[in-house]
């Protein structure tokens, strides 16, 4: 390496003799259906446009000297990205999950390059690539379970008692079992209706734009942190709880459990507040390890409690 390349025209190329680009370090280890290891490194250029699409090309290709893409396999993946420049980012950044069956790799162009890109080209603060690394572990069969049902009382226990919701599962050939989850409701939690679902930390994930669209509209960068740090990994299994509340979201931070009074007053005031379609009661995740897909949605009641009458009142 002589130099920087700075201009590509018609015309020719342009460049300064001297001193390299900074490149930024990445590292993959793959482990094949033999148990093998095998171990890649590579450096892409540091730039905002080219650095995501350079890091997923480079993981992508790392896989496919082990395999191929077209195949009934399922792909476990963790990738983290370490940055400097703001002190949320003092951990790594975590992207893990499974995908599986012919293109389940390629279909996660836009998962793994998305956090770079929106880190790389955030309104807020300039930061810092300093490396990526990442583990892929190939085996088969393909491993995929569908949700396809949801058992729960449909009339709530008492607030800060648990109850069992099971989720009903059914893998690729057809073989059901179930899963039971143990879910202690709030002690604060108030009469009404409520929605249970039953989805990958992914679907949930896709929802949020319509769930809080407000959360995705210019957030600050801590918050642009904490989303992106948010659980979403296709082989979790997500089971939440939703009433219809007065949250809403400002600046990209979502306000919960506010007051019916305050909330209005925010929405009417100049803070540009927008509300939430549903507000997150509890949401409880749970590890599969296989390819999640579906949903289950069941309905749901918690009953007023019937105060006894005073004794001056009684006949």
């Amino acid at each position: 390496v002589v130099g920087t390349v700075h201009s590509d025209q018609r015309a020719g190329l342009a460049g300064t003799l001297g001193p390299a680009p900074r490149t930024i370090p990445v590292g993959v280890e793959v482990v094949g259906e033999d148990g093998a290891v095998r171990t890649y490194a590579f450096e892409v250029v540091d730039d905002p446009q080219f650095t995501p699409g350079l890091v997923f090309w480079g993981l992508y290709n790392a896989l496919l000297v082990e395999g191929d893409d077209a195949s009934r396999q399922t792909l476990r993946y963790r990738m983290e990205s370490t940055w400097s420049g703001h002190d949320g980012l003092k951990e790594p950044l975590v992207l893990d999950g499974v995908a599986a069956g012919p293109g389940g790799a390629v279909s996660l162009a836009a998962e793994w390059m998305a956090p770079l890109g929106v880190l790389l080209n955030n309104a807020h603060k300039e930061l810092t690539l300093e490396g990526v690394t990442a583990r892929f572990e190939i085996s088969r069969p393909m491993e995929t379970v569908r949700i396809v049902g949801l058992s729960a009382p449909r009339v709530l226990p008492p607030p800060g008692t648990t109850m069992d919701v099971t989720v009903e599962i059914e893998a690729l050939r057809g073989e059901r079992s179930t899963v039971t989850v143990p879910v202690t409701l709030p002690a604060t939690l108030t009469p009404g209706p409520y929605r249970l679902v039953a989805a990958s930390a992914a679907e949930l994930f896709a929802l949020e734009a319509q769930r809080a669209a407000g959360r995705f509209m210019g957030p600050s960068l801590d918050n642009l942190i904490t989303l992106l740090r948010t659980e979403r990994a296709p082989s979790a299994l997500a089971v939440a709880l939703f009433a219809p509340g007065e949250s809403v979201v400002v600046q990209g931070a979502e306000l919960s459990n506010l007051p019916p009074s305050r909330s209005r007053l925010l929405r009417q005031g100049n803070m540009q507040a927008t509300p939430v379609m549903a507000e997150y009661v509890l949401r409880i995740d749970r590890d599969l390890s296989v390819a999640l897909v579906g949903n289950a949605v069941r309905n749901a009641q918690l009953n007023s409690i019937a105060e006894p009458m005073k004794e001056e009142r009684r006949p």
